[in-house]
């Protein structure tokens, strides 16, 4: 059942970015167009791509991302920090068990491709944020004013957290607001972020998605112009004329031999 869900969360999430990458569409998506699956659907899929990318690779992916948009090295930093945060804040403040999160199959995503991984992160984080929230105002008004309190949190539960109400923890329903917003702040700082990085993908048109992974991309100037270093026979490794910056996209060699270094860390 819940391996049925992310599939589908997955699946759907994916589909929904092909259709907002539109060329004509110029609108960052609201994030109110996530948060309708359970809160554990969106939960495990943030730990499971989470579990997927390599930690090395994520910072690398942010850090490239946000400078090919305009956004600042401590912003990618930052959003890394948090990431990892409300990963662990899955594990320890989910209103449900985790147990078993670090060692379910992720067969789901091996398909996937990095970019793809990075949307449904985004997607996840949307998702979780929206969710919490709508349950802090559901919680407060209920606590307010329900006589039978007890009942109308199980039945919340069962159609917004998890269909299972045999993991109905109604202590950290009640606190799941104050441990992933107000005392950590790790999942707002991540959402705060990643919409900074869509509504600057969006203004800037040319953008295209850097994987850090690639050894080779479809721009190559230095063998495509007449001018060629007789120095090197073997394939160019370097790039004679390197512009902009050390982390420029314009780049091959550039963004391979930055992954590499930090990789290393």
């Amino acid at each position: 059942m819940v391996s049925f869900n992310i599939i589908t969360v997955a699946l759907c999430s994916t589909l929904l970015n092909s259709t907002l990458a539109s060329p004509q569409e110029k609108n960052v998506p609201s994030k109110h167009a996530y948060g309708s699956h359970l809160l554990l659907d969106d939960m495990k899929l943030f730990y499971d791509v989470m579990r997927s990318i390599d930690e090395s690779m994520l910072k690398s992916i942010l850090e490239k991302n946000f400078e090919a948009v305009g956004m600042e090295a401590t912003s990618a930093t930052k959003t890394h920090d948090a990431l990892k945060a409300v990963k662990q804040l899955i594990k320890t403040d989910a209103p449900f068990k985790t147990s078993d999160f670090d060692t379910l199959d992720l067969e789901y995503l091996s398909g996937q491709s990095n970019e793809e991984l990075f949307k449904l992160l985004i997607e996840a984080v949307y998702g979780m944020e929206i969710i919490i929230e709508k349950t802090n105002s559901y919680v407060g008004e209920s606590v307010k004013h329900s006589n039978n309190l007890d009942s109308e949190l199980r039945k919340y539960y069962r159609d917004n957290i998890y269909d299972d109400q045999s993991e109905y923890n109604k202590d950290k329903l009640i606190n799941l607001y104050k441990a992933f917003i107000t005392d950590s702040g790790a999942l707002r700082n991540a959402s705060e972020e990643l919409t900074k990085f869509e509504t600057k993908k969006v203004q800037k048109e040319d953008y295209r998605f850097i994987n850090p992974s690639s050894t080779s991309e479809p721009e190559s100037p230095s063998i495509s112009s007449g001018e060629t270093t007789a120095a090197q026979p073997p394939k160019p490794a370097e790039t004679p004329k390197p512009t902009g910056s050390s982390f420029t996209i314009g780049g091959l060699t550039v963004a391979t031999l930055c992954y590499f270094v930090l990789s290393a860390f």
